[in-house]
């Protein structure tokens, strides 16, 4: 939380997984088996996190790139299109992606068919094909509870203190706390993971 910041929050860190349908298969045959050396070696390509103010914008360059080329297990893609999904998006980040897409001042990023409810964000498209889905909208309670309840464990959410890093924001200290810190690096990848 920073009160003089527009929204009074900025984001310091996100994490992001790139999965097409037989990824996600393979992930939940890892997460079923408990096997943490596998799930290494699977994130290893497909997750990605970016620690910093900046990590927005981090994230708008690397969209950008992996529309014209994507590379994962030395295979190469093109003309790529992605679903982001989030849990609880529609009340959070949508919002704070949306306002990163609409003021990067990129050629390349058009933001389209914005859709608002009450004061949910609900939808927008990225370069006419990239959208947002809010899995939260289609489950009923927490993530935590959505990985109990559908057995997730490995992957399963974990928790990180956020009055930690509130109390670093103010004392100007939570960047230099943030770079490699692995317990949030491990509580923003199982958050998509878990996904």
């Amino acid at each position: 939380v920073d009160f003089d910041s527009y929204r009074c929050m900025k984001p310091y860190s996100l994490s992001f997984v790139i999965a097409d349908d037989n990824d996600l298969m393979e992930l939940n045959s890892i997460d079923i088996k408990g096997n943490k050396e596998k799930l290494n070696k699977w994130k290893k390509d497909r997750c990605m996190t970016k620690i910093g103010f900046n990590c927005l914008s981090e994230f708008i360059d690397w969209l950008a790139k992996a529309h014209v080329k994507l590379k994962i297990d030395g295979k190469t893609s093109k003309n790529n299109i992605f679903s982001i999904i989030t849990f609880n998006g529609a009340n959070f980040d949508h919002f704070f992606l949306l306002d990163a897409l609409l003021y990067c001042n990129r050629k390349d990023i058009l933001v389209k068919d914005i859709f608002y409810n009450n004061n949910q964000l609900m939808k927008f498209v990225i370069n006419g094909k990239d959208t947002i889905f809010d899995l939260r909208k289609h489950l009923v309670g927490s993530l935590d509870y959505n990985c109990k309840s559908f057995k997730v464990n490995l992957c399963a959410k974990s928790s990180f203190n956020h009055h930690q890093a509130q109390t670093l924001y103010n004392e100007g200290k939570l960047m230099e706390f943030m770079k490699g810190n692995k317990e949030l690096i491990d509580y923003n990848e199982r958050d998509v993971l878990s996904l």
